[in-house]
């Protein structure tokens, strides 16, 4: 369960830094001075893909998570019947 919690945390992670990139990218005047607006969408497109990449991978292993714990779950309670 701990290696799943630890890829969790790492998976969200992930999304704060790809978060804070887009927004970094949605504020820099970098694009508009050398007129690369184009650019500037396609990274923001490229930067959502990996966001929501990264949001099908964290709740895959909050599912997993879910049923490890279920299973837990089951265990101790046949362990006290």
């Amino acid at each position: 369960m701990e290696k799943t919690f630890q890829k969790l945390r790492q998976v969200n992670k992930s999304l704060k830094k790809c978060s804070k990139e887009l927004q970094n990218i949605r504020q820099l005047p970098f694009y508009n001075l050398f007129k690369q607006e184009t650019q500037r969408k396609s990274d923001e497109e490229s930067l959502n893909a990996t966001i929501q990449e990264l949001l099908a991978k964290r709740a895959a292993l909050l599912e997993k998570l879910k049923q490890k714990i279920v299973n837990a779950q089951h265990t101790i309670n046949k362990q006290a019947a």
